[in-house]
């Protein structure tokens, strides 16, 4: 196993979440959270936003990197409105088999509209062979001119599901690899070592769970600060009586825990990056947190590579 230290993407030294914004943000999502209507019309809220979406080429080529040339069969697990990583693997890889799993249909033409040209030019920057850069600027050319998803998946050759039980319904040994991308912290705390189970389960005896899970604080992202652990500063009794909500949730899952949990479930672990770059230190930690090690308050980010044995 090859557990790596690294710096990814923190906040400013010695930047500060405002503790009364903090608590704005906090109570408004907890409106948001407290029926079907309410989470209903956040959940339209957050669709309509069409806006280009930050391209994410480097996470994109971390979760493909040391598939073979051969066609694979890949699970995007939380693909979200605008299919990102599902679309650089189309117009990266050529004749796989895609697969988009979410629990919420939360899909935005718009927005992957959007979001389509600006894959397109990453996509293009990269140092490709004449053959591989064809195959991405006719599959983007293919994407462009889709009229609806249904199209688009055609020319992705993909596969979209939606399940509300929040894990992937599939035969044992169904996929090459599983990917995911600032996803696994909002699975339920409570259903995440069956999830994990599935995960292992659906996936080819040598194949690869590959994630980058966020640690932060979600609510801080409202003020523009990525990096924070804000809520470790609060008892638990604070995040469940103020703080958590069931619109933005996070499971608080450390690194170590998240860890465990894949190798409980059989998972070997291939590799471990952790962004240490967080504002808040083990001093800052409420004592219902004191069981934590400062590398689990210190992680904001974990990237780990798992494979079924």
């Amino acid at each position: 196993m090859a557990v790596v230290g690294s710096c990814r993407a923190g906040t400013e030294e010695g930047a500060e979440v405002d503790p009364l914004n903090y608590f704005i943000a906090a109570g408004a999502l907890k409106v948001a959270s407290a029926n079907t209507w309410t989470r209903r019309a956040y959940r339209t809220a957050t669709t309509l936003k069409t806006g280009p979406r930050k391209a994410i080429v480097q996470e994109a080529l971390w979760c493909i990197e040391g598939l073979p040339d051969q066609p694979q069969r890949l699970m995007d697990l939380g693909t979200g409105w605008a299919h990102v990583l599902c679309v650089f693997c189309a117009l990266l890889r050529r004749q796989d088999e895609l697969h988009a799993f979410d629990t919420e249909d939360m899909r935005n033409w718009p927005s992957f509209q959007a979001t389509l040209p600006i894959i397109r030019d990453q996509v293009l920057s990269l140092p490709l062979d004449s053959a591989a850069r064809e195959h991405a600027e006719r599959c983007a050319d293919q994407l462009s001119r889709a009229g609806d998803f249904d199209a688009a998946y055609r020319a992705m050759g993909l596969q979209y599901h939606c399940s509300a039980s929040g894990s992937p319904d599939f035969p044992e040994g169904t996929f090459d690899r599983i990917m995911s991308i600032d996803v696994l912290e909002h699975v339920d705390a409570d259903t995440f070592p069956s999830a994990v189970r599935t995960w292992h389960r659906i996936l080819k005896p040598g194949g690869q769970f590959v994630a980058q899970v966020g640690l932060d604080d979600h609510l801080a992202f409202f003020q523009g600060r990525f990096g924070s652990k804000r809520y470790l500063r609060y008892s638990e009794r604070a995040w469940r009586v103020l703080i958590g909500n069931s619109v933005q949730y996070i499971n608080r899952l450390t690194s170590s825990q998240i860890i465990g949990l894949l190798t409980d479930a059989g998972f070997s672990i291939d590799s471990i990056e952790t962004d240490s770059s967080g504002d808040t230190a083990p001093s800052d930690v409420h004592p219902d947190y004191h069981n934590q090690s400062e590398a689990d308050i210190r992680a904001v980010r974990l990237m780990v590579r798992a494979r079924k044995r």
